[in-house]
């Protein structure tokens, strides 16, 4: 990613953020200043991807929380209101 492309005021909003794209997803935008927040239904691998991708990125600014996105009346999320804006350039 190039430093030029940073953004300190961003918010994502990733799932299935424990391993393979979604996990590099979440690195990525880490690296470029979003604050991340990370939507799992494991919480225990979501704080082992959250150290990891702290240890590779230690500025990151990570927040876990329990989400069932086939049933969000179980979510840590329900009630609260998220605007999600995904910019397409982000990643390119």
């Amino acid at each position: 990613m190039a430093a030029s492309k940073r953004c300190d005021w961003g918010v994502s909003f990733a799932s299935n953020c424990i391993t393979g794209i979604g996990f590099i997803t979440t690195r990525e935008l880490a690296k470029q200043g979003y604050q991340v927040v990370m939507a799992c239904r494991d919480l225990e691998k979501a704080q082992a991807a959250k150290v990891s991708i702290i240890s590779a990125v230690p500025s990151a600014k990570l927040e876990v929380h329990f989400v069932d996105l086939a049933n969000l009346g179980r979510s840590d999320l329900k009630g609260s209101c998220f605007t999600v804006y995904w910019l397409v350039s982000v990643l390119s």
